[in-house]
């Protein structure tokens, strides 16, 4: 713009020189005299000035320096900080790792296990009693009676009796070790146990009473000592899978024992004589 400007006023000038000097035949003026003057005059042209990428009004332009979304990427980093580090943790199962146990004494003074509260899936059941050291000699009726959570229960050596219904529906229960010194086991002792797969008697059993492993239908062994004198009614009664039954006597000892007719499993079986552990 300012050269077509400059262009046209020399031409004037010029014009203007050449008619003067022909016309009246003055000097003529000089051209680097007028042109200093003239565009000493003129307005500079204006520069443009860079646009400012901070102000809004200048455009969408970003730095490339920084990832476009930054901003928000660390906002919902920090959002998802905040909520890891405010998550409550899960609480600790209240139930201490041997369950609870509950002792009661005997009119003849000894200590019996009434009751165990827990879902362990092994109990280990105490051989004393924790608050004054008397030995546990006894299961006392429905101990255990519905746990669906134990898989496995030691009994401590101290224990000689397992009174009735105490294992009763422990329909987890797939293995009980039962201690040296036992004489009792009571009626329905194991009713519906029906995970349960092998037992050993010890010796020093005499009796198994009405109905002792009745509906343990996952039975598959069991072992029975030379010291037994009889079988209650109903004892194996509805073992669907009992194959094989050990008895550690002989086979004219077994003969001996007074077995109640509807006493044993409705299938096959075989029986195995002078069985030794």
């Amino acid at each position: 713009m300012k050269t077509k400007i400059f262009a046209a006023v020399l031409a004037l000038i010029i014009t203007a020189s050449l008619l003067c000097a022909c016309g009246n035949g003055s000097s003529v003026i000089s051209l680097e005299t007028l042109i200093p003057d003239f565009t000493a005059a003129l307005p500079e042209e204006p520069t443009a000035e860079p646009v400012d990428s901070t102000d809004p009004a200048a455009g969408t332009e970003t730095d490339s320096s920084e990832p476009v979304g930054s901003d928000t990427k660390d906002s919902e980093t920090e959002n998802m900080t905040d909520e890891t580090d405010t998550e409550t943790e899960p609480e600790e199962d209240p139930v201490s790792s041997n369950g609870t146990f509950k002792f009661k004494r005997t009119d003849d003074g000894e200590t019996w296990l009434d009751s165990y509260a827990g879902k362990e899936k092994t109990v280990v059941i105490p051989s004393e009693d924790p608050e004054d050291g008397s030995p546990v000699v006894g299961i006392d009726v429905w101990a255990f009676r519905d746990n669906d959570t134990v898989r496995k229960i030691v009994v401590p050596d101290t224990v000689t009796a397992i009174e009735k219904n105490a294992f009763m529906y422990c329909t987890a229960l797939e293995e009980i070790v039962l201690p040296k010194g036992l004489k009792t086991v009571g009626d329905q002792a194991f009713y519906r146990c029906s995970a349960l797969k092998k037992v050993s008697i010890p010796e020093g059993v005499e009796t198994l009473g009405y109905a002792t492993f009745m509906f343990c239908e996952a039975l598959e062994e069991i072992t029975l000592p030379k010291t037994l004198k009889e079988i209650g009614d109903y004892v194996f009664a509805y073992c669907g899978v009992l194959q094989t039954i050990n008895y550690r006597g002989a086979e004219a000892n077994w003969l001996d024992i007074g077995i109640s007719d509807n006493a044993m499993p409705p299938t096959w079986y075989t029986t195995v004589y002078g069985y030794a552990d």
